[in-house]
């Protein structure tokens, strides 16, 4: 099985992901790579469970929640 959340690697698919991610040295629920300022965030940031909802279940921003929000404020909408 392929991911982004295993780096890009390969991994069996009954391996759990945080297994793997240890076993191949990648710390497991903090954000890495180079696009991250893009998005708003720190390499090294903790990855909340609904980040990766948001970002692997839905395809959506990883703060969308939050981003919404701003949104829906800005525009004087309630």
């Amino acid at each position: 099985m392929r991911g982004v959340a295993f780096g890009d690697g390969r991994r069996p698919a009954r391996t759990p992901l945080k297994d793997a991610q240890a076993k191949a040295g990648l710390p497991p629920w903090v954000w890495m790579g180079r696009g991250l300022p893009a998005l708003g965030l720190t390499a090294g940031e903790t990855v909340t469970q609904r980040q990766m909802e948001l970002v692997f279940g839905m395809g959506r921003h990883p703060d969308a929640d939050a981003v919404r929000t701003d949104d829906v404020r800005e525009s004087g909408l309630r």
